[in-house]
């Protein structure tokens, strides 16, 4: 058995461009400041070096070492990120996305 489609007189040709839903909607934004930006950067750079500083500390003492490496760690990984941020981090990043629905802006400081 074979199926035949069969248009209507009256049919238009479409292409995809045409048939997507492109009227009304909005935008949803997201912006993050070069300021936490820059936090971020700090505080993930502090806690990676204060990691690696407490292990290695570990091995010149269960306790005291690992207190006393992790500390310094933390304090060169906050010295290093806050260097580096503010060096190469100079401006905000905002995302834009378009939804279907409404407009919704958020900002993060």
């Amino acid at each position: 058995m074979e199926a035949v489609l069969t248009l209507p007189m009256n049919a238009i040709d479409l292409d995809i461009d045409e048939m997507e839903y492109v009227d009304g909607g909005g935008t949803f934004t997201l912006t993050l400041k070069r300021d936490f930006l820059r936090d971020v950067a700090t505080a993930s750079c502090s806690a990676i070096c204060g990691i690696i500083c407490g292990i290695i500390g570990s091995a010149c003492g269960p306790v005291y070492g690992s207190l006393i490496g992790g500390s310094l760690g933390a304090a060169l990984g906050w010295i290093i990120g806050g260097s580096l941020s503010r060096k190469y981090i100079n401006k905000d990043i905002t995302l834009k996305i378009w939804i279907p629905f409404g407009s919704c802006s958020f900002t993060i400081n």
